[in-house]
């Protein structure tokens, strides 16, 4: 008993230091310039991150969700400028945290020795994730052989080839301490994200009505060391520097929160309140109006979900739970209005413009107009622009669908459906599993689908790294429950 005493202590010891040095790294990356000391002082700390990531790898895989969920454009050095869209040239940390976190397990793997037995999943559904998956590394590679684009766009086959390594991270994961381990700690990460997210957003709200044209110090550093940003004075973007992502991860969030509802999984009433009012605020001070409207759809699948799957929400819960987010809504509203003019003429549009039409809005009649050049080009060139529109138009496609089809044509977009059709189909069988847990996961990676769909219409959402981290993480483990539930 003392012996297992010690060793607790000590493992809270080691974990303490990891966390600590995993937050001395993202200062580093988040407020300090490219230079020799900064290289000496990265080095060491990711050499030091990388010996505690052996000792505890599903907390320091909890480290890296935080980052890609939270801080993947914030914690990130401008080092010189690339060909291409904005901000290349930057190394990111969430790229460094995972690339050291494969290479320090794999070599302790080579150590040990050890074999780790893999249990083939369901050809039938896992073989319509690979055409997508494989030709979004492809794809790139061959505009540069074929001598199209410049050899620094092979930097887009390598961040598709993390997708992978993302869902084969979390299956081994899931191999090692459970499925229901891993879908804990993620959930976990994502409610402390929340915390944080609001925190920040709402010190953000503050400087726009207390200390007009002033920006949080965190906010000012990234503007002065990156040459393009995407904050907006008057719209809160969290810790994630754009808005537009913020509004994407207060609809993740609300999808967590429905998933608990609806998988009947236990979770603290308070937290749940917490996260649900989080979520709405999130949603409403970002001033997304794509947001604001997939809420909406949102709803309406959960609404759709309740109802074929006969679930235990009686109807007056049903509407209590409708006209609790639509109030909160509207005091957000209230609220935020009353403090940004921007934000109060951002969020009447989103009601309006549905009415008005589309194209009388400024912002969408420019995106359509780029979604004509990126059509254009296509017409251009029948088999697609092979590497991401955005690199090849040199600005951004807003709009993941145009960016799917313009880059591949109709054979890449295809491949798309079929990808997304496989991964409904995951989460699905999840859904109709018997434990809470995993019921709880395959109800949340079947609405983030959704939302990344629905958005997806006027957002790259599938290129965000919050939807990347969770989508491929929710693969991973439900093809590691499907696998499970085979071998029994």
């Amino acid at each position: 008993m003392v012996l297992s005493k010690t060793y607790i202590k000590r493992r809270s010891l080691v974990d303490f230091f990891g966390l600590i040095v995993s937050g001395c790294l993202l200062l580093l990356f988040t407020i300090c310039d490219f230079n020799l000391w900064f290289i000496l002082a990265a080095a060491i700390l990711i050499l030091m991150w990388s010996l505690w990531s052996i000792s505890n790898p599903l907390l320091a895989y909890g480290v890296i969700i935080f980052v890609w969920v939270n801080l993947f454009q914030r914690a990130s050095i401008f080092i010189m400028p690339l060909e291409g869209y904005a901000n290349r040239g930057s190394l990111y940390l969430g790229n460094i945290m995972l690339t050291v976190f494969l290479v320090s397990n794999f070599v302790k793997y080579l150590k040990s020795h050890k074999t780790v037995r893999i249990i083939k999943p369901s050809i039938n559904t896992t073989i319509f994730l690979f055409p997508y998956l494989l030709f979004s590394i492809l794809l790139p590679l061959l505009g540069i052989l074929s001598g199209q684009w410049p050899l620094s766009y092979a930097t887009t086959a390598i961040r598709n080839m993390q997708w992978i390594l993302i869902t084969v991270v979390a299956y081994l994961l899931c191999n090692k301490y459970s499925s229901s381990a891993v879908i804990r700690m993620t959930f976990k990460v994502l409610l402390f994200s929340c915390f944080m997210e609001v925190s920040y957003s709402v010190l953000q709200m503050v400087y726009v009505y207390v200390f007009p044209a002033q920006y949080p110090y965190l906010d000012k550093v990234f503007m002065e060391t990156h040459p393009y940003d995407w904050l907006t004075f008057g719209r809160a973007t969290g810790l994630t520097v754009n808005p537009n992502s913020l509004g994407l991860q207060g609809l993740v969030f609300m999808s967590l929160f429905f998933s608990s509802l609806l998988s009947g999984n236990y979770v603290n009433a308070w937290l749940r309140v917490f996260l649900g009012l989080a979520s709405v605020w999130l949603i409403v001070s970002s001033g997304s109006r794509t947001a604001i409207l997939t809420l909406f759809a949102l709803l309406s699948f959960v609404a759709f979900i309740d109802l074929i799957k006969r679930q235990k929400l009686s109807l007056l819960r049903r509407i209590g739970l409708v006209a609790t987010i639509l109030t909160s809504g509207a005091i957000t509203w209230a609220l935020v209005s009353n403090m940004s003019d921007l934000l109060e003429t951002r969020l009447y549009s989103a009601f309006v413009i549905p009415f008005q039409g589309f194209l009388s809005d400024p912002s969408f009649g420019m995106r359509v107009e780029t979604w004509q050049a990126a059509f254009a080009y296509l017409y251009e060139h029948p088999f697609g622009s092979l590497v991401p529109p955005s690199y090849a138009l040199q600005r951004a496609v807003d709009s993941y669908w145009v960016n799917v089809i313009v880059q591949g044509s109709a054979i890449y977009l295809l491949m798309f459906i079929l990808f997304i059709a496989a991964v409904i189909t995951l989460g699905v069988r999840s859904i109709n599993n018997i434990e809470p847990m995993t019921r709880c996961a395959g109800y949340f990676l079947v609405l983030v689908v959704l939302v990344a769909l629905v958005g997806g219409i006027s957002m790259a959402t599938f290129q965000d790294s919050i939807v990347i981290i969770l989508l491929y993480e929710f693969i991973g483990i439900t093809i590691y429950n499907e696998s499970k539930t085979i071998r029994r």
